[in-house]
C-alpha cells in the first residue's frame, strides 16, 4: 500500500488505496435494513481527501461480474452529499427490479388503481448527483444497448434530466423528476421511445426477441399527490402509443383483471373464443389527459388479421368510470360465416374493475355518445370513425387525424414550458 494518511484534529488522506468486497449485496443490506439485489460487488481506488469530505477519483471495480470505473466524493455532514460519475461494462435490470413473474395485485373491491403509498422517504437520505454511462444495458435476454442517466437530487427534488438507451432494441429519451418539497409532491414525466421493443409476455430466455412488440411512444404527464391513485386522478398532459406486428394472447393481460380482460375482449374479437393469441398488425392510441380525465385524441385503432377496431371516449382515473365506444368490421377475406359473428357497434361502461359490455347492433348508444361531445371532437370522430376503414391504411389515416387534433389543442406544450422551467431551476 502507498499514500499518506494524517491522523492530526482533522484526519486527511493523500492517495490512500481503499479495497471493499461484497460477495453479496442481499445479506450486506439486511444488516442495515434494506432490500438489495443478491449481486457480488468489489471496488478499489484511492482515497483523498478528510473524514468529512472525500472523494475517490480513480474507482475501479466489479458488479456481478462487470467492470466500473469513475469518480466518487461524499460530503458528510447535516445533510451528505454524494456525487458518482461511472462508466459501467454491463447491467442486467432483472436482479435489480425483482421477478417478474410474480402475480401482480388484483383489484381491491372497486377500484383496480391501487392506494398505494408513494415511495419517496429516500428524498430525505441527502443531496447528489449523478452522470452515470452502461455501455450494454438488458433485462434478461432482452439487449437494449447503450444507457446513460444524468440527474440530481436537492433538498428533496429529484431531476432526472436524461435517462436514455439506444440499441437494436430501439431507442429512448426520457426526462422524470419529482418535487418532493410540494405539499403534495409532484411527479413529472416527459420524452420519447422509437421503435423500442417491449413484450406483454415473460422472456425466459436466447431465442425469444422475436416475442417483442415495436413501439413509438410520445408523452408528456404531471400529476401530484402522496398515494399512486391521487397521481392517476391528477393526471394532466398527453400520450401517444403506436404499435406495430405482434402476437398476444389476452391471458396475459387477466394477470391484472382476472378473466375480465378475456370476456371484454371476447365480445370486441368473438374470434379469440376459437384461437386464443391475437394477431396485431397496428395499434394507435393518442390520448389527453385533464385533471385524471383520459379522452382519445379524437379515436383509438387497433387491426389484427381478422378485425378492423376503431374506438372513442374516456376513461376517468379520479373515479374509474369507462364510457367507451367501438366500431368493429371484418378484414377482407376473412369470410362471410366469420363476418357474421362480429359485433360492428360495442358500448362499454363501468369501472375499470367491473367494465359493463353492451351490444349495440344499430350503433344508437354510440351515436348518441358522439352527439354530447364538443362541436370540434364530434366532427373528427365522425370523420376518423367512418373514413378510416376505408383507407388502404387505417392506422396511418387515424394518426393524421390524432396529429391534426394535437396542433388544435395540445396540452403537453403548457406542460412541457412548465417542466423546462423547474430543470433549469
Amino acid at each position: 500500500a502507498s499514500g499518506t494518511l494524517d491522523l492530526g484534529e482533522e484526519a486527511t488522506a493523500s492517495a490512500m488505496p481503499v479495497s471493499v468486497r461484497i460477495d453479496s449485496l442481499r445479506r450486506a443490506g439486511s444488516l442495515f435494513d434494506l432490500s438489495l439485489p443478491d449481486l457480488a460487488l468489489a471496488l478499489q481506488g484511492n482515497v483523498t481527501g478528510t473524514a468529512r469530505k472525500f472523494s475517490i477519483a480513480d474507482l475501479r471495480g466489479k458488479l456481478a461480474g462487470s467492470g466500473l470505473s469513475g469518480e466518487v466524493s461524499l460530503e458528510l455532514g447535516t445533510t451528505p452529499t454524494l456525487a458518482l460519475d461511472l462508466d459501467v461494462e454491463a447491467l442486467d435490470l432483472a436482479p435489480l427490479l425483482g421477478d417478474r413473474e410474480d402475480a401482480p395485485p388484483q383489484p381491491s373491491g372497486d377500484r383496480l388503481i391501487p392506494d398505494w403509498r408513494l415511495p419517496l422517504d429516500w428524498l430525505d437520505a441527502g443531496n447528489g448527483n449523478a452522470s452515470i454511462r452502461i455501455q450494454r444495458l438488458s433485462r434478461g435476454p432482452a439487449v437494449y444497448g447503450n444507457a446513460r442517466l444524468e440527474g440530481e437530487l436537492r433538498d428533496r427534488d429529484l431531476k432526472v434530466r436524461t435517462l436514455a438507451v439506444d440499441g437494436d432494441l430501439g431507442r429512448a429519451n426520457l426526462q422524470f423528476g419529482v418535487a418532493g418539497s410540494s405539499a403534495p409532491p409532484k411527479l413529472w414525466l416527459a420524452g420519447e421511445l422509437r421503435n423500442f421493443a417491449a413484450s406483454f409476455e415473460p422472456l425466459h430466455g436466447p431465442g425469444e426477441e422475436a416475442r417483442l412488440r415495436r413501439f413509438d411512444v410520445d408523452l408528456q404527464l404531471l400529476g401530484s399527490g402522496a398515494t399512486l391513485r391521487e397521481v392517476a386522478a391528477s393526471l394532466d398532459g398527453q400520450f401517444r402509443l403506436v404499435g406495430g406486428p405482434a402476437k398476444v394472447s389476452p391471458g396475459v393481460m387477466d394477470q391484472l383483471y382476472g378473466d375480465t380482460f378475456s370476456r371484454v375482449v371476447g365480445v370486441i374479437n368473438p374470434f379469440v373464443k376459437t384461437d386464443p393469441t391475437v394477431n396485431l398488425v397496428c395499434t394507435v392510441a393518442p390520448l389527453f389527459l385533464k385533471s385524471g380525465k383520459a379522452s382519445s385524441a379524437p379515436t383509438f385503432i387497433s387491426l389484427t388479421d381478422k378485425l378492423n377496431v376503431i374506438a372513442y371516449g374516456t376513461v376517468d382515473l379520479r373515479t374509474e368510470r369507462l364510457d367507451l365506444n367501438f366500431k368493429t368490421e371484418a378484414r377482407k377475406g376473412i369470410g362471410l360465416s366469420a363476418a357474421q359473428l362480429i359485433n360492428p357497434y360495442i358500448k362499454l361502461t363501468g369501472t375499470l374493475a367491473k367494465p359493463q359490455v353492451t351490444l349495440d347492433p344499430k350503433g344508437t348508444l354510440v351515436s348518441g355518445g358522439a352527439a354530447v361531445l364538443t362541436a370540434g371532437l364530434s366532427i373528427l370522430v365522425s370523420t376518423a370513425w367512418n373514413r378510416a376503414f376505408r383507407e388502404k391504411d387505417p392506422c396511418a389515416a387515424v394518426l393524421a387525424e390524432a396529429d391534426k387534433f394535437a396542433s388544435q389543442q395540445d396540452p403537453g406544450k403548457k406542460l412541457l414550458r412548465e417542466v423546462e422551467r423547474w430543470l433549469r431551476n
